[in-house]
């Protein structure tokens, strides 16, 4: 059973990829010849969280930093960070996250990682990220991140703005003149709509693995203590 959620879960990201190309073609190359606009003209505001780094707590503020954004969503429970207000609030003076915004790593070894914010009440946002706000208008969320996330989007996108650079480190300048092509919206919102039924299924097979795991360990604890019958 865990193996076959495990190969369920691997196929529904697969099939969310296979979506992307389907719907939109490749993103590098845009043999649809979909408009090709620079970031900073599809978002109402690109910025970044705090560049210093306040003391952690074991409770307060959730912090999000770089090691919880993945590719595959927000994974901020497994290993939770929190500040407390008073640095909060100074944070959030100039990064103010909202639910459905865009987080993207934009330095360190996993630059380039884009996903959704879940979070419905405010968090803070390490340096390590910034902030993309869409204009719904003009572009979806979930298009911006599967653009973002894309392999031949952060290859192109790293020989573009990295060529011999030592450190993996996108400016704010360099996130705001990316390319990308924008489809009609129409088209993107009804790519989020399929992507969004593909992720609650996807979340039932991510639960039943949890489940199944839960159980293998007890019974391999059982096993090395001899209770198994």
């Amino acid at each position: 059973m865990r193996q076959y959620n495990q190969q369920l879960i691997e196929k529904y990201d697969k099939l969310t990829q296979s979506l992307f190309l389907d719907m939109f073609g490749d993103p590098v190359r845009n043999e649809k010849g979909w408009k090709i606009e620079v970031l900073k003209n599809v978002c109402h505001k690109i910025t970044d969280g705090t560049h210093f780094s306040p003391e952690p707590l074991n409770e307060g503020f959730p912090y999000v930093t770089a090691k919880h954004v993945k590719s595959f969503g927000l994974d901020f429970y497994s290993k939770p960070t929190y500040i407390s207000e008073e640095a909060h609030n100074e944070i959030y003076k100039r990064c103010t996250p909202e639910f459905g915004d865009v987080l993207y790593i934009k330095d360190g070894a996993t630059t380039g990682i884009a996903c959704l914010n879940i979070f419905n009440e405010p968090i803070s946002l390490l340096s390590s990220l910034a902030l993309l706000k869409p204009n719904y208008k003009i572009i979806n969320n979930y298009y911006l991140s599967y653009w973002l996330n894309n392999p031949k989007v952060k290859i192109k996108l790293l020989n573009e703005f990295m060529s011999g650079a030592a450190i993996q480190r996108y400016t704010l300048t360099k996130i705001n003149s990316f390319q990308l092509i924008i489809p009609p919206i129409a088209l993107q919102n009804q790519f989020a709509e399929r992507v969004q039924m593909i992720e609650s299924q996807k979340q039932q097979a991510q639960e039943a693995l949890a489940k199944s795991e839960q159980l293998f360990q007890a019974l391999l604890q059982q096993a090395f203590k001899g209770e198994l019958n």
